[in-house]
């Protein structure tokens, strides 16, 4: 079926996931960049199409219980960062996505997929995102290249394996049937049924630098985390540190021991950077 400015096409058989509220699979682990199964499936039926200065809303939404996948008005880099990334949510950080063409952060598209039925409900991230990357490969022509490189981080890891701090507990949340998430503010962070790789991921934008997941925890997380913000945090949130509020707790990385049961080990950590090697504007019937 062919809209206006827009191309709907059948394909052979692809993936799907979701955050607007349905986070699914809880147990599962997340991927390196490189590491999705190479299985030729792609969506039953995928659309594409160009995105106008004048839109200005993006969506975000995949649902993995029935495998709709809907990207509004976002950049192919955007898209990259979602089918390279560790997971759909949270993508791939925009620093480490890298070449191609100046249109590739600029230009807009829109993305409306479905992947087939019966895909195995524990893979349907995993698949969504296999199905993803061949969708753009497919109508972007992309290529890309992945390199693993040794950078100065922290490792995440828990003060005694397997046990919590008192403000976090083991999550019960059933994401299928309720809202998953995270909300944050000002040195503050409060947790509904998140994955430690996720936890890692917001921590990265409070200390500044790349985190990897070394918990070994198998689930996810209820909890709230309030910490006291250095004048360095306060800019990256774009906050003047000569107005802002005053804080009386502890530094972030005391508040994780004390409250979470998490301490931050600095060292070297393994990051994948994702190059992009070709790529073309889809065209449109």
């Amino acid at each position: 079926m062919v809209t206006a400015m827009a191309t709907t096409v059948p394909i052979k058989a692809v993936v799907a996931a979701a955050f607007s509220a349905v986070l699914s699979a809880q147990g599962s682990t997340p991927n390196s960049v490189g590491a999705l199964s190479q299985q030729t499936q792609d969506f039953d039926v995928a659309s594409v199409r160009p995105n106008g200065p004048d839109d200005t809303t993006s969506v975000n939404r995949w649902n993995l219980r029935n495998g709709r996948l809907t990207l509004t008005n976002q950049t192919l880099v955007q898209f990259i960062a979602k089918a390279y990334g560790p997971r759909l949510f949270p993508a791939l950080p925009r620093e480490r996505i890298m070449g191609g063409p100046d249109w590739v952060g600029r230009d807009r598209f829109s993305i409306e997929a479905r992947m087939p039925d019966g895909i195995n409900p524990t893979q349907a991230e995993t698949s969504m995102q296999t199905m993803l990357r061949r969708l753009l490969q497919e109508r972007f022509r992309l290529k890309v290249r992945i390199d693993t490189r040794q950078v100065s981080g922290y490792s995440l890891v828990m003060l005694r394996p397997g046990l919590l701090g008192p403000e976090v507990r083991r999550s019960e949340v059933d994401c299928d049937v309720a809202q998953c998430g995270a909300e944050g503010g000002l040195a503050k962070y409060e947790a509904r049924g998140m994955q430690m790789f996720m936890v890692a991921r917001f921590l990265e934008d409070v200390v500044g630098a790349p985190i990897a997941d070394a918990t070994g925890f198998d689930g996810a997380v209820d909890g709230l985390l309030r910490w006291t913000p250095t004048p360095e945090q306060l800019r990256r949130t774009g906050v003047d540190a000569a107005t802002a509020p005053q804080f009386t707790g502890p530094s972030i990385f005391t508040a994780l021991q004390e409250q979470w049961g998490l301490r931050l080990n600095g060292g070297r950590v393994p990051l994948d950077y994702v190059f992009i090697e070709a790529a073309e504007r889809p065209t449109f019937d």
